[in-house]
């Protein structure tokens, strides 16, 4: 699910239930594949592919922003495989494609901070 805009009732910011449902039902399965393995610390890379069912093309502004999709698991995954998504300093292979069976594929890689250091 793309990252939404917030939306207000006037006197607070709040974003969609549909999105904060994503977020946590997300957090969940990454809580199980992080079992037995440690936060990361660092610098990550993050590369991802979405598949998604839709009636529009993937090009389509309907279809959703690929860096909105990004944003989205970046929250869910925040406090769970990494501290904060400021850590992350690479955003890999992305890419959004349209299917019938939709699901993610994230990929997270532990860098060198000096790396993305200019010399």
């Amino acid at each position: 699910m793309p990252f939404p805009r917030p939306s207000t009732n006037g006197k607070r910011r709040y974003n969609p239930k549909r999105y904060t449902d994503f977020k946590n039902a997300l957090g969940y399965i990454a809580l199980a594949e992080m079992r037995g393995r440690e936060m990361i610390t660092g610098a990550f890379k993050i590369s991802a592919v979405f598949y998604k069912k839709s009636r529009y093309k993937v090009t389509d502004q309907k279809f959703g922003d690929a860096d909105n999709f990004v944003k989205s698991v970046l929250d869910a995954l925040q406090g769970i495989c990494y501290k904060n998504d400021a850590q992350c300093v690479d955003f890999g292979r992305l890419r959004k494609i349209k299917s019938e069976k939709p699901r993610i594929i994230i990929e997270l890689e532990e860098v060198e901070e000096a790396d993305y250091v200019e010399n």
